[in-house]
């Protein structure tokens, strides 16, 4: 049998099936319909993501199938997230492989927010391979806006906390949504207070920190030369430094402070100090430290807002 391959742009359904070696011409013949599927007959899928021009695209990608399951690379070293979304995702290189089984397999492939995104339902009945172009929608960077993630980590302070990402998979995963910085706070690894060097051409990554408060909530801090203190106090001990003086520090090297994943709180637990997360995260000094310019930012997309409810700061 012979690979198939199809090339398409946007949106609309494809139709992916194999083509005998042996067959003269499919140009005025009647088309013979679809092959059978052997049960449980897989095949590989291959995509290849690019640009208008033809230039290879890093991309976000999801395949599964009319009931849900999903499937990804078998490439150990692949990047794959399980159970963020409706269904699994992995990142594309600007081109991936995957085993999906033989009939109809959904196709979602992303690339941030100033590109189009590609949506279809392909049959497969032989080893494919698609390529998937994504037109670029809006260039921001010409009109100084930039796209970013300032809240990122590979390294969440605590035992077991260190995933097992490198900084050029990071780096990797930010070109992919189409990101022109990713700002990990990872307190100290890969700290330099420089950019980090896999970043390349318009897509940075820059390792910085973040501070946690029991009491007075979580600020991410940017643009660093050096390390300030991580954090303070655990629930019920006394809250020093305040997150006003760790402001004032990151201020004077020039740092951006940013307060962290606004979280739902109930009035009633506002005096409450002792209680576990996220009560113990509440930014409870936020309103002094803007008054006192103290903070510069406020996260609005964040996984505390992920179910729809209202923020209360």
């Amino acid at each position: 049998m012979k690979t198939s391959r199809a090339h398409f742009h946007g949106f609309g359904g494809i139709l992916i099936f194999c083509l005998a070696l042996s067959w003269p011409s499919f140009a005025e013949e009647e088309p013979y319909g679809l092959p059978e599927t052997a049960p449980h007959q897989t095949y590989k899928l291959t995509l290849d993501v690019e640009s208008t021009s033809g230039a290879p695209l890093e991309a976000r990608v999801q395949l599964y199938d009319e009931v849900g399951n999903s499937f990804w690379p078998e490439d150990p070293n692949a990047l794959i997230y399980f159970g963020y979304t409706a269904h699994n995702y992995f990142y594309a290189d600007g081109s991936v492989t995957a085993d999906v089984p033989g009939g109809t397999v959904i196709l979602a492939v992303s690339r941030g927010l100033e590109y189009a995104s590609a949506v279809d339902t392909i049959s497969v009945f032989c080893d494919t391979t698609l390529t998937i172009v994504l037109p670029e929608l809006i260039d921001l960077r010409s009109q100084l806006w930039y796209s970013g993630d300032t809240h990122v980590h590979i390294d969440h302070g605590g035992a077991g906390d260190t995933y097992d990402v490198s900084p050029e998979d990071l780096a990797l995963m930010g070109r992919a949504e189409g990101l022109g910085i990713v700002c990990a706070l990872s307190n100290g690894l890969h700290f330099s207070g420089l950019l980090h060097p896999a970043g390349i051409n318009d897509h940075h990554l820059y390792f910085g920190m973040e501070y946690r408060s029991a009491l007075f909530g979580h600020m991410g801090i940017l643009g660093l030369d050096t390390l300030l203190n991580q954090g303070c106090c655990l629930p019920g001990d006394p809250p020093y430094p305040l997150n006003y003086d760790i402001g004032v520090d990151a201020h004077e090297q020039g740092a951006v402070v940013i307060a962290a994943h606004p979280e739902t709180m109930d009035p009633d637990e506002f005096n409450n100090t002792s209680a576990a997360w996220p009560y113990s995260g509440f930014s409870r000094e936020l309103a002094a430290d803007v008054v006192l310019d103290a903070v510069d930012a406020i996260e609005l997309l964040s996984y505390s807002n992920f179910n729809n409810e209202s923020v209360i700061t």
